[in-house]
């Protein structure tokens, strides 16, 4: 299995440009964030793992979680941290490890969705379904959120559309053909959130600008791809 990845293979390093605007407009943190494939199957065994690294920047510390036992226990250990004068950005998560799925049927991961990113898991995944890239093409998914997700627990039903093919060009990278796709998500209870993606077929994801329930908007742009080793190919 290891041998076929292509987007998730482990000789590539991503580097993605992530930019957080709260509801009210304002924009918290302009971040990078670097994912490291390792090729080796995650928990489920159907899945690659993949280290997620996170730039977080200082404005994080002005961060509402929007669920809520979380943003509860965030408060209260920045008051901890605060009266101790001690560095909260301890707080933070700095490295994950998730999965994602890479077969010759489908590109699908779990998204970035530690710190400020935790609204991705309410809004569409992505995901591409390959024999459905074509433009009007489409497909669906369905999650259920858990208890321990609090107020953010519950269904989740995904719609996703090609809509066209385009070229890419920001920061280092230049792609040819890749596939815009919108989908919207809607939530059981919180309503709908937007996730409109570009995909490349080898470097999968590299563009995303989601519009969450509330307002808050996320956006993550592909700027750096580093690689090890003679079987990767460039960015073209």
């Amino acid at each position: 299995m290891n041998d076929a990845l292509i987007v998730y293979n482990k000789n590539k390093t991503y580097t993605y440009e992530a930019i957080f605007v709260q509801k009210d407009g304002d924009t918290l943190t302009t971040e990078n964030i670097v994912v490291q494939p390792t090729g080796e199957p995650w928990v489920q065994k159907t899945q690659t793992k993949f280290y997620i690294h996170y730039n977080t920047d200082s404005n994080f510390i002005h961060f509402v979680n929007p669920i809520n036992a979380r943003r509860k226990k965030f408060e209260k250990y920045k008051k901890i941290y605060k009266k101790k004068g001690e560095d909260f950005s301890v707080w933070w998560t700095k490295k994950s490890s998730t999965g994602a799925i890479e077969s010759s049927k489908e590109l699908w991961i779990h998204p970035f969705r530690d710190n400020q990113y935790v609204y991705t898991e309410v809004a569409p995944f992505p995901c591409v379904e390959l024999d459905s890239l074509n433009i009007g093409g489409n497909w669906h998914s369905s999650l259920e959120i858990m208890l321990g997700w609090d107020n953010f627990k519950g269904t989740v039903k995904s719609d996703y559309t090609v809509v066209k093919n385009e070229d890419y060009n920001y920061g280092d990278v230049v792609l040819d053909s890749c596939w815009r796709i919108n989908a919207i998500a809607n939530h059981s209870t919180l309503g709908e959130s937007k996730n409109n993606f570009l995909y490349h077929s080898e470097y999968g994801f590299v563009q995303q600008h989601l519009t969450l329930y509330d307002g808050t908007i996320i956006s993550f742009k592909l700027i750096k791809v580093e690689f090890k080793g003679d079987s990767v190919p460039v960015p073209h």
